[in-house]
């Protein structure tokens, strides 16, 4: 697991330019970045079915940068990770984020945002409990 997780991390350094110089922070399972627009938590998770997959926990990008394809290049980058990896990618939406970053978004569009790439509200896949919106892409 600490070799995916590695790979992940060095995959969305080259996709996103993210530097690692004091931007990572470990927090156990998770690697958590913090840039100038906005916070992205991830990590790898056993789904409540058994199958491991790329865990996004937080993608929260401050109003005043969103729309400008910083959350689509952080999921299309996820998406192609765990293609190679041959596992599917979930995450826990919630307007304005574990970090709230007070979204213009709502929570419709935040929806709506992620089932563009694929993604199906699937809260019976939850491993952490009553999720209103857990969303997989398989």
């Amino acid at each position: 697991m600490e070799n995916k997780r590695i790979k992940l991390i060095d995959l969305l350094e080259e996709t996103i330019n993210w530097g690692r110089a004091s931007e990572f922070y470990d927090t156990g399972n998770y690697v958590t970045i913090n840039k100038d627009y906005g916070i992205i938590e991830f990590g790898l998770e056993t789904l409540s079915d058994g199958e491991e997959a790329l865990f996004i926990n937080d993608i929260s990008i401050k109003p005043e940068f969103q729309g400008k394809g910083y959350g689509s290049k952080i999921i299309q980058s996820a998406i192609e990770y765990a293609k190679e990896q041959r596992i599917p990618v979930a995450l826990r939406a919630s307007v304005g984020g574990h970090y709230d970053t007070n979204s213009n978004m709502s929570q419709e569009d935040l929806i709506k945002f992620y089932k563009k790439f694929g993604f199906e509200n699937r809260p019976d896949l939850s491993n952490f409990g009553h999720d209103d919106i857990f969303m997989v892409k398989f």
